[in-house]
């Protein structure tokens, strides 16, 4: 739930986001007891992903547009 309370989201909304992460090989996880562990991928490509979102983040759409 630690993860729910930083995102500000619902667990349904983070279960279905991890669902897709992990199908797009970009992260992992396991079950250890009731904690939910996710490990991101030590990938190239997932790295790379990675650098792309940062800098969409830091970037506002009309810097886009331009």
């Amino acid at each position: 739930m630690k993860i729910v309370r930083k995102t500000n989201s619902t667990w349904s909304e983070i279960d279905r986001n991890i669902k897709l992460l992990e199908h797009a090989g970009i992260v992992e996880s396991r079950f250890h007891g009731k904690k939910r562990l996710i490990k991101l991928n030590n990938q190239e490509d997932t790295i790379a992903i990675l650098k792309a979102l940062k800098i969409l983040e830091m970037t506002t759409l009309d810097q886009l547009l331009i």
